[in-house]
């Protein structure tokens, strides 16, 4: 079966969903037992899924590509980046943006996945791609997903601790931006930093 049948089944030539009024978002935050609720078989829902997944790669991978990187050097530049990929997720992630000398965006590294409150990070998981890539500089972001971007105690110290790697190792921390729902925290703005 094409992968088209399914997703036109269920998205309409405007960009909004069929199914009951359901947006993009809803469709993108539907598990596979929900999608076959509305009528899909499972491979069909799988293929959905896969769909949805595909296109966030392909985006990043576009944006990545050196010559169209984004500049990302402001808590708003990272947090318009970074919005996307935290949407609809019910656990914590801690990711990494990795820069070069102009604050141009050499890649995006996910470092952890926690639980709805909280994510294990570790200075050696956090650097270990940081240098394999030779960025310049770095900016910390992770996800609240309670919408509410104010950081917990855990959220300091653990950025104090990446912010003293980065310096004995020479790699500028420009920030540690924590996104909610419609509004970010930054360290930096904040004096935290």
């Amino acid at each position: 079966m094409d992968i088209r049948n399914p997703i036109e089944a269920l998205i309409g030539a405007n960009g909004t969903a069929k199914v009951a009024g359901l947006s993009l978002l809803d469709l993108d935050s539907m598990t596979i037992r929900e999608l076959r609720r509305h009528g899909l078989t499972a491979a069909q829902a799988g293929r959905v899924k896969a769909a949805f997944d595909l296109g966030r790669q392909l985006l990043e991978a576009e944006a990545c590509l050196h010559d169209n990187a984004p500049i990302v050097s402001t808590p708003e530049e990272a947090y318009r980046y970074m919005r996307p990929k935290y949407v609809n997720e019910y656990r914590e992630h801690f990711d990494v943006l990795m820069m070069d000398n102009r604050n141009r965006l050499i890649r995006h590294h996910r470092v952890s996945t926690g639980s709805l409150t909280a994510s294990v990070v570790h200075p050696r998981e956090v650097f270990r791609p940081v240098i394999r890539e030779s960025a310049a500089s770095v900016i910390f972001c992770h996800g609240h997903p309670t919408g509410d971007p104010n950081p917990s105690r855990e959220d300091i110290d653990i950025t104090h601790r990446l912010r003293q790697v980065g310096e004995v190792m020479g790699i500028r921390v420009h920030d540690h931006v924590v996104c909610g729902h419609d509004r970010f925290f930054s360290f930096k703005r904040e004096g935290l930093l």
